[in-house]
């Protein structure tokens, strides 16, 4: 892309006169940052490993010293508004179809569709360095918003659910039964969006893979808190990285399994119901008490079992 061409599109402003008039990719990585690239600089101290590394463009927010007056340096006021101008352009110029969906859908999305011709926008900056062309591009509705663009309508999708566990759905989609897919039923609404999409559009997908889902996820214990296979204990520690949804899970497992003995235990998040302590604590806590299900705001699992060991050599 003509240099003059970029510079316009994006919104920025020249602060040399370099040599180069051209540039030959983008991106905001400097893993993945090819010699004649335009960089976007989020961090100051990126930039000299980007020249080193061959950038030809150097696009950043903070007014700085020019240290290779060869190359270009573009100052805007808004580095996302830039990355998004320019993911603008580049769509409309390649055709690509946009599919909004939420967000959850997107973590969903992430996980089991597996097509090169399908690229996923949650970040500009990050879209910036794989985007390859894609003729499907899937984004949550903030992007888009951004972006200023129509999203490609995708109708309602047939799925009979035929069980549902605590942790898992059965299903019938597309005339084949799917046994007790790792999705829970809290979040199959979300998955759906997801089913919807690969029904109008035949892709490689994997559902199995919908196991890593980040939210709600269970993590069977055994009794010296090791994490064992699924399902192969009657203790369950779930984890959840957003404090939001805590509430809506909390509640969804009173529904399910009323019977069951619970904890509900956060660390920054002030919720109703939830103790809040010290992650620090957490090992002690969760030894000294007796439950089925523990709902705990997100950490490493794998140090119960290292607070174990410890505690038993002592």
């Amino acid at each position: 892309m003509r240099l003059a061409n970029l510079i316009s599109l994006i919104g920025g402003e020249l602060q040399n006169r370099p040599l180069i008039s051209q540039i030959t990719g983008f991106s905001s990585s400097l893993h993945t940052l090819k010699p004649g690239d335009l960089f976007f600089a989020v961090t100051k101290s990126q930039i000299p490993q980007a020249i080193a590394k061959g950038a030809y463009a150097i696009v950043y927010k903070e007014k700085m010293q020019i240290l290779d007056k060869e190359i270009a340096w573009i100052q805007v006021d808004n580095l996302e508004l830039a990355a998004i101008k320019l993911i603008r352009f580049l769509l409309i110029r390649n055709g690509a179809k946009l599919f909004s969906l939420s967000d959850l859908a997107l973590e969903f999305s992430k996980l089991i569709i597996e097509d090169k011709d399908v690229a996923i926008l949650e970040d500009p900056f990050t879209f910036l360095q794989h985007y390859k062309q894609q003729k499907f591009i899937l984004l949550s509705k903030s992007i888009l918003l951004k972006l200023a663009l129509d999203p490609t309508p995708l109708p309602p999708v047939k799925v009979q659910i035929v069980q549902t566990r605590l942790f898992e759905t059965s299903f019938i989609f597309q005339d084949f039964y799917y046994e007790r897919i790792r999705v829970s039923p809290l979040f199959f609404d979300y998955f759906q969006e997801v089913l919807a999409f690969i029904n109008t559009y035949p892709i490689p997908f994997e559902f199995d893979k919908a196991k890593f889902f980040p939210h709600f996820l269970p993590h069977f214990i055994d009794n010296s808190f090791r994490v064992c296979e699924f399902g192969k204990s009657d203790r369950v520690i779930i984890t959840e990285p957003d404090c939001s949804l805590l509430p809506k899970e909390a509640e969804f497992l009173q529904q399910m399994a009323p019977w069951a003995k619970k904890l509900y235990i956060a660390f920054d998040c002030t919720l109703p119901n939830f103790a809040i302590i010290d992650v620090a604590k957490l090992p002690e806590k969760l030894y000294k008490s007796t439950f089925t299900y523990a709902l705990v705001q997100n950490f490493d699992i794998q140090m119960l079992a290292k607070k174990q060991e410890q505690k038993n050599l002592l």
